[in-house]
């Protein structure tokens, strides 16, 4: 283990575990954001949600392999993200991400709507395509 921001202890792994998980959530990222994007073209609300979580969880936890470690936890991937927000600021990177976590969060209330899970999609993306940067 190591401390990498705040006293907050993440798990470090090898140079092969870490490309061997790079290239995992990388895999589990890309089917995750193909199906909920089918899943919201479908109707299939409360699953597009938990999938466009799963797309963002996926993408952080790709961009803590090649930093070489491993995030097990809900807290992990926040604490991540909160890592990379103070990085990079510029990218409101937080603000975003309380979006995904609300779809997560929808999984079990399974009360969003329609338009509000399209306009959410588009955050998604575009957190999607701020935290590509760090890869």
């Amino acid at each position: 283990m190591f401390t990498m921001h705040r006293d907050k202890s993440f798990i470090r792994v090898t140079t092969s575990e870490s490309s061997e998980m790079q290239k995992r959530y990388q895999r589990l990222h890309n089917r995750y954001l193909t199906n909920a994007d089918k899943l919201l073209g479908e109707g299939d609300l409360s699953q597009a949600a938990e999938k466009y979580w799963g797309a963002v969880a996926a993408i952080v936890k790709t961009i803590a392999a090649k930093r070489k470690t491993r995030l097990k936890t809900h807290q992990d991937i926040r604490d991540f993200v909160h890592i990379l927000d103070e990085e990079r600021p510029d990218l409101n990177l937080w603000s975003e991400f309380g979006i995904a976590q609300y779809l997560h969060s929808n999984f079990y209330e399974d009360e969003i709507v329609d338009w509000e899970l399209h306009k959410y999609s588009e955050s998604i993306k575009a957190l999607i395509q701020k935290l590509n940067e760090f890869l």
